[in-house]
């Protein structure tokens, strides 16, 4: 028996090693193809990047949430209303982060694009509010807010990351 534990569990390191070697390839071919975000804070801090292929969005949620709230984060593929209500419906979010106890939440590296940010109404304790981007830059890209509305269901914001000329 201790021989067999012995074996799975040098079957594990193998299999660590080469996931690792792996991740680590994956970090090489990421990491130089966009810009270094790693430092930024939920200030609109701008970096210098002449040729950023996306951006971090900070955003804040109005009204008070209950603990443990989630923003859902969709890639829009209109602005009307019909569309909006339409993709938060019937797609599964693109990612989803936290809302911290100061009612901020972030989305790391977002390419130039059309979104949507989606909170729950049930994700609320009294008072309601949409989950807003900041306006901000980064390089030569910005947040451009779009509009902020809701329904009975879901409370959201739509916004574009969009290249400055």
């Amino acid at each position: 028996m201790m021989n067999g534990i012995l074996a799975a569990m040098s079957g594990s390191i193998r299999i660590m090693r080469k996931y690792s070697v792996l991740i680590g390839l994956l970090l090489v071919f990421i990491l130089p193809s966009g810009c270094s975000m790693a430092g930024t804070k939920h200030n609109s801090e701008s970096i210098s990047c002449s040729a950023c292929r996306c951006m971090n969005v900070n955003g804040t949620v109005l009204g008070k949430l209950k603990d443990n709230s989630t923003v859902y984060l969709y890639k829009a593929e209109g602005f009307d209303y019909k569309s909006i209500t339409g993709k938060i419906n019937e797609a599964h979010p693109d990612r989803m982060a936290k809302v911290s106890a100061n009612q901020s939440f972030i989305f790391h590296c977002l390419p130039e694009g059309h979104y949507l940010f989606n909170i729950l109404a049930s994700s609320y304790d009294f008072s309601f509010g949409s989950p807003i981007p900041a306006e901000s830059t980064q390089g030569n890209l910005k947040v451009d807010v779009i509009l902020q509305g809701g329904n009975s269901q879901n409370l959201f914001s739509a916004f574009s990351v969009e290249r400055i000329s």
